[in-house]
């Protein structure tokens, strides 16, 4: 579950969400739960689509690295845009993987996720959110934020890919 602390009357939420890989969907979602498997699954696959500038590729960029095949991979990756274009590119059948956050592929018609990164490879982001003690409409800031605490907010956040951050 998500968590929620109470600071000086107003509720702040930590949660995070991890960068996925996807595929289209309906077909075989791939073994990645080691960074073998990854590999192989990466040197096998003909198409990967990613946004190198973004934090995503970044990451994924340095996962090439630390797997030794960043040289192989060269001719089999697909630079797109920001804003969801590599999970779009694998539903417009322009790339067999895309390398995203989890928002971004569960947003996308067409593409389902096909794993984690494996641990050690592992890369996500930590978010909160809150109301300063002298925001302008603290209540409505105070009625958002519990919303989000709430059962229905909390369903909403993890239907959408958000993770409790681990303590």
């Amino acid at each position: 579950m998500l968590e929620a602390r109470t600071i000086g009357g107003l509720i702040a939420l930590a949660a995070g969400f991890l960068a996925l890989l996807g595929v289209r969907a309906g077909t075989a979602k791939p073994d990645v739960s080691s960074a073998a498997a990854l590999k192989r699954v990466l040197l096998d696959t003909d198409a990967v689509a990613y946004f190198p500038d973004g934090e995503v590729g970044k990451h994924f960029a340095s996962v090439l690295e630390r797997l030794g095949i960043a040289a192989d991979m060269k001719t089999k990756l697909r630079p797109v845009g920001a804003g969801g274009a590599s999970p779009a590119a694998v539903a417009k059948r322009e790339a067999d993987l895309a390398i995203a956050f989890i928002p971004a592929i569960l947003g996308t018609p067409g593409v389902e996720v096909a794993g984690r990164f494996p641990a050690e490879l592992a890369y996500g982001i930590d978010l909160s959110a809150g109301a300063g003690m002298g925001a302008k409409d603290a209540q409505a800031a105070k009625a958002l934020l519990e919303f989000i605490a709430s059962p229905q907010g909390m369903a909403s956040m993890k239907a959408k890919g958000f993770e409790p951050l681990a303590r």
